[in-house]
């Protein structure tokens, strides 16, 4: 370039070499990361946000910001804080001191299991002179288009499709942690899944007020001077569907293989006839009925009832008024 020279700014490429079957831990500059043939993880240093990626694709398929401590759990106060993370040989241990609990340290500990199966493990450390009751609210996210939600509680499984900012929305199905038939919950949409799995007892309560249940984990009470850790949690994360994540869930929690159809989906509002409609004659009685799986967005309208060529139903019409998961009409 006419005999003048330039220099460019020099940057570091790090190569990521996976073994087959394994997986590797490393720190950057602004995350901790860790990676197998499948997924990459990335907790960044500051604010601990998660993000789960197709390593193949490059494709987001699920995040979370760092986990509240609480009741209350909010404002956050560890979004704001930096976070120590130690990169070891299959897992990821991140830890955060608390200013709202002096003397208190969080920590927890990512590793890749195998394919697409995440482990997570929570500890408190109770440095303080005070004895400590507390949750962990874990508020992951998968996927952004076309999705389907899976939460199998004991009331039903319920299968529906995401409504942004209609369905589901916060506090209108159930939360307990006792409220679960199967202790697992998923978000599918274009060939991928992200689910959750979480051990019985584990935890107080799991809304769903994302795109998937949110589990609030119960620490045992702490004393000072102890440590205190809970069950692991687990995050499946890449192809598949909803059955995918219910297959891993009963392989760990249950121990057992799962079978097809064991549990019957459920819509949010199902409605039609209480009975088949079989004929013994010309005619037959039955009732027309609406239910819903919500608990506070109650529903009002008419039922119409459209029969094939030749069929005639009267009343042909419900009316129906405030329908709730305790109200059906």
């Amino acid at each position: 370039d006419g005999g003048r020279e330039r220099c460019s700014r020099i940057q570091p490429l790090t190569a990521v070499i996976v073994p087959l079957g394994g997986s590797i831990a490393g720190i950057t500059e602004k995350d901790g990361v860790l990676e197998n043939e499948a997924l990459c993880l990335k907790l960044r240093k500051h604010g601990g946000h998660f993000t789960i990626i197709d390593r193949m694709t490059g494709e987001l398929i699920g995040a979370q910001d760092i986990e509240s401590l609480g009741p209350p759990f909010w404002p956050n106060e560890f979004e704001a804080l930096p976070m120590t993370i130690e990169a070891r040989t299959d897992a990821l241990v991140a830890s955060v001191a608390s200013l709202q609990h002096p003397g208190l340290l969080f920590e927890k500990t990512i590793r890749l299991l195998s394919g697409t199966l995440i482990q997570v493990t929570y500890r408190l450390y109770n440095s303080s002179q005070e004895t400590l009751n507390l949750q962990a609210q874990v508020v992951p996210a998968g996927m952004t288009t076309r999705r389907r939600i899976a939460l199998p509680y004991k009331s039903g499984y319920l299968i529906e499709d995401i409504i942004s900012g209609e369905f589901p929305q916060e506090d209108d199905l159930p939360r307990k942690g006792d409220c679960w038939q199967e202790t697992w919950s998923a978000v599918e949409g274009d060939g991928n899944v992200l689910g959750v799995i979480w051990h019985p007892g584990s935890v107080a309560e799991a809304p769903a007020f994302s795109n998937i249940a949110c589990p609030f984990l119960q620490f045992p009470e702490v004393k000072p001077g102890q440590v205190a850790e809970i069950a692991p949690l687990y995050f499946y994360a890449g192809s598949g569907n909803i059955d995918s994540v219910r297959r891993q869930y009963s392989l760990l929690i249950e121990g057992r293989i799962a079978k097809d159809h064991e549990l019957q989906p459920r819509r949010a509002v199902e409605y039609g006839f209480d009975q088949p409609v079989l004929l013994n004659g010309n005619q037959a009685a039955r009732k027309l009925h609406v239910s819903s799986m919500r608990t506070m967005k109650s529903m009002t309208g008419t039922l119409q009832v459209t029969m094939p060529e030749g069929w005639h139903c009267q009343p042909d019409t419900l009316a129906f008024e405030n329908v709730l998961a305790a109200n059906p009409a």
